[in-house]
This record gives C-alpha cells, structure tokens and sequence, in this order.
C-alpha cells in the first residue's frame, strides 16, 4: 500500500498530538502485571464507557496469520493514532528510500558546488595571471 504524502499529513493531522512514546505496562510499584491484572487493565480500557467501545489496535498480517503489535485504546483519537502508526510502517520503505535518494541528490550537489568553486579558482588565478599578476 503506498500513501501519497498528502494522505500521511492528512493521518498524521486527526492522530494524537505528540511526542509519542514506546511504554511497557506495569503496576504503580514497577512490578510486571499478571496475566489478570493486564486482563483486567484491558477491559478496563474498553469499559470505561468511551463513545466507541470498540477497542483498537495495529497487527501485522503475517504469513502463519495476523500478529497484534500495537494497542491503541478506545480513546477518541483511538482509530485515528492506530492508523496512523501503521501507515507510517507501512510507509517506512518508501521513506527511508526518499530520504536516502536526497542524501545522494544532496552530496551530488555538494560535490558539484566544490567542482565549481575550484574551477573558478582556477579561471580567477588564470585572469590574474594574464593580467600579470605575479610578475
């Protein structure tokens, strides 16, 4: 799937402002949640009673099926968050592509200003010189 960049600055516009951060869940102490503390965090998190008790979340589709890898609530910016991040998976190759493609394009450009500055370096000593300069 390839998204113009007209449609990630739209995804990334109804998404949650950020920064973003990666987080584990864990319990006030520190500890690592049980597998019924996290059930309980997680229907929780679809119970508050949000307009939308749907609970979303990002998955990869895989070849042995589909792998969740990233949860993003019932919030109201919910859908928007979980579809955004997977957008920008989506979208990952095709950007750092782009982005290496204008490293080069920039390095060309690099080179090509110091192949000019050292050629009128050279034309300004050859006028210099024609002028009798150094004698």
């Amino acid at each position: 799937m390839t998204l113009s960049l007209k449609d990630l600055k739209a995804l990334e516009a109804k998404a949650t402002k950020g920064p973003w951060t990666a987080a584990v869940l864990g319990n006030l102490d520190g500890s690592v949640p049980t597998v019924e503390q996290t059930k309980r965090y997680v229907a929780g998190c679809i119970d508050v009673g949000a307009p939308d008790a749907r609970y979303h979340f990002v998955e990869a589709i895989k070849p042995d099926g589909p792998a969740d890898v990233c949860h993003g609530g019932n919030g109201p910016t919910s859908m928007e968050n979980a579809a955004l991040i997977a957008a920008l998976r989506n979208a990952a190759p095709e950007l750092i592509a782009r982005l290496e493609e204008a490293h080069r394009l920039l390095a060309r450009t690099r080179d090509a200003r110091s192949m000019n500055a050292v050629y009128d370096v050279q034309q300004d000593a050859d006028a210099w010189l024609k002028a009798g300069g150094g004698e």
